[in-house]
């Protein structure tokens, strides 16, 4: 059995850590959706299954955060605007 060099080692856990950042950040863009579906709902009423897609294909926190913003001011959710 070959043993793994310091340098080799140094590459795993860098991989090992950008899989985690990259784990990390979908969670949180997953928290962002909920966040923004569950006051939508509160809010607006049911979410439009139509809708409801189109939010669920986003994978940016930064837009699903700004919609989140935007609900104070619209009175449907066809008003929010998602890309």
């Amino acid at each position: 059995m070959r043993l793994i060099t310091p340098t080799e080692r140094i590459a795993l856990k860098t991989a090992y850590d950008r899989g985690n950042e990259i784990g990390h950040g979908a969670r949180r863009c997953d928290e962002a959706r909920e966040t923004l579906l569950e006051l939508g709902e509160e809010r607006l009423g049911a979410c439009p299954p139509d809708v409801r897609s189109r939010i669920e294909s986003i994978h940016s926190r930064e837009l699903l955060v700004q919609l989140r913003r935007k609900l104070a001011s619209v009175e449907s959710w066809e008003e929010l605007p998602i890309p």
